[in-house]
């Protein structure tokens, strides 16, 4: 009689054991993103040269990803089907594309750029106005009539804070026009690992 016991406990447990949870293998880490915040309003993206120290630099401090400041006040440091390029005085002159250079750099030391865009500043009164005709501020700011004023007013009614005008991110066709942008920028710049 116990000879029977035996198999029978044996396969039985063989059984439980089967339905057990299997281990199942460990998940690496993802990876850790380190990025540099690199604004357009001091050095750093206005020529080949700082664009060529910025990459060198991140590399060096370990870190994998620029996040770039590619627009400040309605103007592109990119190149750009929907604003101007940038009226800033240090930027190198055209055919310089600041975004192309630093995505090119970044990528050939396996550093990931992300194209980091101001959406609602359009104009600063302390740098007089914009050279360009078709800069969203001549288009849509202050001075335009009706539903084609996309500026933010404060509860004052002053369509500047603090010398800074704003489009209204209330109107639908701010809306329309900052989705355009976006869509610009992925379109020119396919290699972009990310916009914010």
């Amino acid at each position: 009689m116990l000879r029977c016991l035996c198999p029978r406990a044996f396969f039985l447990l063989i059984a439980l054991i089967a339905l057990l949870p299997m281990p199942t293998p460990a998940r690496a880490a993802p990876a850790q993103l380190r990025g540099l915040w690199v604004d357009a309003f001091n050095s750093g993206i206005k020529s080949t040269a700082q664009a060529n120290q910025l990459v060198a630099d991140a590399r060096r401090g370990g870190y994998n990803a620029l996040i770039v400041q590619v627009r400040r006040r309605g103007d592109a440091y990119y190149t750009s089907a929907v604003e101007p390029r940038s009226q800033d005085a240090a930027l190198a002159p055209a055919p310089y594309d600041p975004l192309g250079a630093i995505i090119a750099a970044a990528h050939a030391q396996g550093i990931e750029v992300h194209a980091w865009i101001a959406t609602l500043a359009i104009w600063r009164d302390t740098l007089g106005q914009p050279a360009d005709p078709q800069h969203v501020y001549w288009q849509h700011g202050p001075g335009a009539p009706g539903s084609d004023n996309w500026v933010a007013r404060g509860s004052n009614g002053e369509t500047t804070s603090s010398g800074d005008t704003w489009l209204d991110p209330g109107h639908p066709s701010v809306v329309v026009y900052t989705s355009a942008v976006a869509r610009d920028l992925l379109a020119h710049y396919p290699a972009l690992d990310g916009l914010q």
